[in-house]
């Protein structure tokens, strides 16, 4: 505890070590929570003194009462929030019960420490629709839904000031999914869990996490994720090299980029539809750039049935593959008549965008698509995995 809050004071960095069954998960929250109760105190937050002494042998905490009678609102930036990143949702849930038994959360009624956990859209998304979507094709379909009004639970974020004292309990994925759905005892409250903890997120004091959201950008994009002025703790981090080198890291398959060929087909055959009704679109996907596309995708699927692929048991991956460097990459392409350079990246960039929102907005319009749904649900997850593994290379 002591390494700890040195590390916090002289703001460094900390490799520390303990045993198992040394009390180590509650050492690490216990210091890093005092410090930032302390920061808080000192800029009049609550009715106590919190005065956090130390020695080469203990560390003591001090209460006593403060001079202000009315705690100060303090802003989310004015003091350090911590970011605590386990490997699994799974670990995180033995985090959130030591959690509950630091001084300072259990008295939430006077400290109102917000905490909050991140997760995924597939974890915490509590409409119908999680049933039977997942991944991109639950983005894709969340996104409609959201846009025609008809998510009761997105709707009930804009009550959710009224919620924030849910928050100041720890809460593990299930059990806030089951708050959201307004199955909590006493709450007759309906909201979507995935939006109210990317949103209450910058007014929390601890946030929990998997620490391969830390690692990979788009991720953080997503969530919205700031680390400036944030203390963050990496518990379990036994394969965080991995996470690491899988978060710069993207795979494309020859059976990818195949379905992202039918996927411009699909969007050639509704463009051509909607060209004179839909300026919008007209203005945003060029077909030229779509025929330029084409034959670039074409030229690496070529690029890759003429490679020399084979299997590594070391990497762990079972079809075969060759690994290149990511600055490899445009010199690759270059050679190959792969016309997807540096230079050009930000409109190939916008083009897939458009195409998804092209095909998302007639997704349901059958006479003038000639596809079903789930087909062109497929197509919008080849293109979006296209355009993050692309994006990967930036």
């Amino acid at each position: 505890m002591l390494s700890v809050l040195s590390a916090l004071k002289k703001r460094e960095n900390a490799i520390l070590e303990s045993p198992t069954g040394t009390g180590k998960t509650l050492c690490l929250l216990c210091a890093s929570i005092s410090y930032v109760v302390d920061i808080l105190e000192k800029k009049g937050h609550f009715n106590e003194n919190i005065n956090i002494s130390e020695n080469n042998k203990n560390i003591s905490l001090e209460f006593g009462k403060s001079n202000e009678s009315v705690p100060k609102k303090v802003v989310a930036n004015e003091f350090p929030k911590i970011i605590y990143a386990s490997r699994t949702h799974s670990q995180l849930k033995q985090v959130i019960k030591e959690l509950k038994n630091v001084y300072f959360i259990k008295n939430n009624e006077k400290y109102k420490l917000l905490t909050t956990i991140l997760g995924s859209r597939d974890q915490l998304c509590v409409h119908n629709i999680n049933y039977n979507y997942k991944g991109t094709l639950l983005n894709n379909m969340c996104k409609r839904t959201r846009k025609n009004g008809e998510c009761i639970y997105h709707n009930g974020l804009k009550y959710l000031y009224k919620l924030k004292h849910l928050f100041t309990t720890p809460m593990d994925i299930e059990t806030l999914s089951e708050i959201g759905k307004g199955n909590s005892v006493g709450q007759n409250i309906h909201f979507c869990p995935f939006y109210a903890t990317r949103e209450i997120q910058n007014e929390c004091h601890i946030i929990l996490l998997p620490y391969n959201y830390l690692f990979e950008e788009s991720t953080r994009k997503i969530l919205k994720l700031n680390l400036e002025n944030s203390i963050i703790i990496i518990d379990e981090g036994h394969n965080i090299e991995n996470v690491a080198e899988e978060a710069v890291s993207f795979k494309l398959k020859d059976t990818d980029l195949n379905l992202f060929l039918e996927a411009l087909k699909a969007t050639l055959t509704i463009l051509e539809k909607v060209n004179e009704i839909d300026k919008e679109i007209k203005d945003k996907i060029n077909i030229d750039e779509l025929f330029i596309l084409n034959r670039s995708i074409n030229a690496l699927i070529t690029w890759l049935h003429n490679l020399q692929l084979e299997k590594n048991e070391k990497k762990k991956i079972k079809e075969k593959h060759k690994i290149y460097q990511g600055k490899q990459i445009f010199e690759i392409f270059e050679k190959n008549s792969i016309n997807i350079t540096k230079d050009n990246f930000d409109n190939f960039n916008n083009l897939l965008t458009a195409m998804i929102e092209l095909l998302n907005k007639y997704t349901n319009d059958f006479k003038l698509s000639q596809m079903d749904v789930k087909n062109i649900n497929r197509f919008i997850a080849s293109i979006d995995h296209v355009k993050k593994a692309f994006w990967d290379i930036i």
